[in-house]
């Protein structure tokens, strides 16, 4: 039994992965257009308050529908808009109590 959930648990993470790559690469980066591979696109949550899960970690654990929720609340970027976003936001400077700073 474990064999066959296991297996069946495989086949539904595969789905979902390739339900986001299809967006993704439909999608392509808000910015500048790329959309050469998905594994090249990345999720930003336009507002990072109202982000439940990485996507990338519903595709490990939700559902399709729960992905589908967290995706409407973000842009797809390419990874170097992403890097640039996120700097340019000083997104990098958001450090918890619990970081070493330099």
């Amino acid at each position: 039994m474990r064999s066959r959930t296991r297996k069946l648990e495989v086949v539904r993470v595969a789905l979902a992965k390739a339900h986001v790559d299809n967006y993704k690469m439909n999608k392509g980066c808000s910015r500048c257009g790329f959309n050469g591979h998905p594994v090249a696109l990345e999720f930003n949550h336009i507002d990072p308050s109202t982000k439940i899960a990485a996507v990338s970690q519903l595709v490990k654990k939700g559902t399709i529908k729960n992905i589908d929720r967290e995706i409407e609340k973000c842009q797809v970027l390419c990874s170097n808009c992403h890097r640039i976003h996120t700097y340019s936001n000083k997104h990098h400077m958001n450090l918890s109590d619990d970081d070493e700073t330099i």
